[in-house]
């Protein structure tokens, strides 16, 4: 019986009841970037540009739309 209780305290001690579990969550892997000498937007991907080209700000907002819309910025 001793041996089942101190098994217990360990697992609540060192295992999932110890509250160091992390939440899964749902990241947006995308992002408008500005140049940054000039008013041009570009988007990012995963931390890398989609292309090399610079857009009007409007024109990064509808393919940020775009991609999110179809849940490319989520994995």
């Amino acid at each position: 019986m001793k041996i089942l209780l101190s098994c217990l305290l360990l697992v609540s001690v060192f295992g999932c009841a110890s509250g160091s579990r992390e939440v899964a969550s749902v990241k947006n892997h995308c992002e408008i970037e500005k140049h940054p000498k000039k008013n041009w937007y570009r988007l990012k991907m995963h931390g890398q540009p989609m292309n090399k080209t610079w857009y009007k700000k409007h024109e990064a907002e509808a393919f940020y739309s775009k991609y999110d819309s179809a849940g490319r910025c989520e994995y």
